[in-house]
């Protein structure tokens, strides 16, 4: 299983967890099988899979990429042109926003063509895998712990929010003395991921403050939670299903995009789950303790 997080998030994330954090090995970015419709549920467009988010990236992660070069440093460059940007890095219009906000609720996330991010490769690989940012480096379709993986991982993303945008600010204060942004945004970038390089994970815990020091408390308490004991009773929590060809029941839980496939004896109540599958069916949020 491959490490899951950029190089320097990973390596910040180990002070602070005593591990880097390893990717979820159900859900494949190289080979995404939500493309393929295999019976019900919610799948992703071919074109787009599930990048149809625009990242904001901060400005050392930019900096990266430039210096990295290689496919997808142009469309980098044409991000830069076209702005938002700011000595902080790129950010993101109220048009994009808005049409964001409502192909989400509509369920159009992953399938929405218009809204393919600007670094996503026409191979499906990423402009920017080894720079993204703190929620593209966070979010998986599928989680091996359903809730509970999904739970570290959004305690992780708004960790990493904190820590990039602490980053952020004091590299630029840094770079700033030295050099003016305007006209110069390439450089500048490129000496902010230098400055971000040579930074402490101590330089960057005093520096983030409360926010950050309440976000490492999460972070360590939602990677550190053990598995609760088996319940004596559960029951059906609030869920959807899915006839499947086989004859099993596709049954959504706690995410439309990680279903849990069981037996119709199961489902029918014909037999009792034995204790894996209860602890699974209770992490996936298909059952709960009563």
């Amino acid at each position: 299983m491959s490490a899951a997080l950029p190089p320097l998030a990973s390596r910040w994330a180990e002070a602070v967890l005593g591990h880097a954090p390893r990717s979820e090995a159900r859900s494949d970015c190289g080979r995404c099988d939500r493309c393929a419709p295999d019976g019900p549920g919610v799948f992703f467009n071919p074109v787009t899979r599930c990048c149809t988010y625009t990242p904001e990236l901060a400005n050392f992660l930019v900096g990266g990429k430039l210096r990295e070069g290689g496919e997808g440093a142009d469309g980098l460059r044409r991000r830069i042109a076209r702005g938002p940007r700011s000595p902080l890095g790129l950010g993101r219009d109220a048009a994009w926003e808005r049409a964001y906000a409502e192909a989400k609720a509509a369920g159009q996330f992953g399938r929405e063509l218009s809204l393919r991010c600007p670094h996503h490769l026409d191979d499906g690989g990423c402009g920017v895998w080894a720079w993204r940012d703190a929620v593209c480096a966070t979010w998986f379709c599928r989680h091996e712990d359903g809730a509970v993986g999904q739970a570290r991982w959004r305690a992780l993303r708004e960790w990493l929010i904190a820590v990039q945008d602490t980053v952020a600010e004091l590299v630029a204060e840094t770079v700033a003395t030295r050099r003016v942004f305007e006209g110069q945004e390439e450089a500048f970038y490129l000496e902010c991921v230098e400055e971000a390089e040579g930074l402490e994970w101590e330089d960057l815990r005093h520096r983030g403050g409360s926010l950050l020091r309440t976000r490492i408390d999460a972070l360590q308490a939602a990677w550190a939670a053990t598995p609760e004991p088996l319940p004596e009773r559960a029951t059906w929590s609030n869920i959807t299903t899915g006839a499947l060809s086989d004859g099993r029941v596709r049954v959504f839980g706690y995410s439309r995009y990680d279903p849990v496939d069981i037996d119709a004896a199961l489902f029918d109540g014909d037999r009792e789950p034995n204790g894996p599958e209860l602890r699974r069916l209770l992490q996936f949020r298909v059952f709960e303790a009563l």
